[in-house]
């Protein structure tokens, strides 16, 4: 991916619409794309996050999308 932060945010939400794993490499890491990797967290899907050995400013993103759903949240009810 190109260093971008605005492309590594779209990827991310791309990601956790589609169905099952998909890997992001070089993926800038600023605060805009760390911010949106916890709130897909918050909202219950699971997002690996690795250091890029050769670009200490990009990640390896693994997310693990729910085919377009939001994945249910566990321990209340929903609001």
């Amino acid at each position: 991916m190109p260093g971008s932060k605005s492309i590594t945010n779209r990827a991310l939400i791309l990601a956790a619409l589609a169905d099952g794993e998909v890997t992001l490499k070089g993926a800038l890491w600023s605060e805009d794309t760390q911010i949106m990797a916890e709130c897909l967290q918050e909202l219950g899907f699971m997002v690996n996050m690795e250091p890029d050995p050769a670009e200490p400013c990009n990640r390896t993103l693994t997310i693990y999308g729910n085919g377009g759903a939001v994945p249910p949240r566990h321990g209340g009810a929903a609001a």
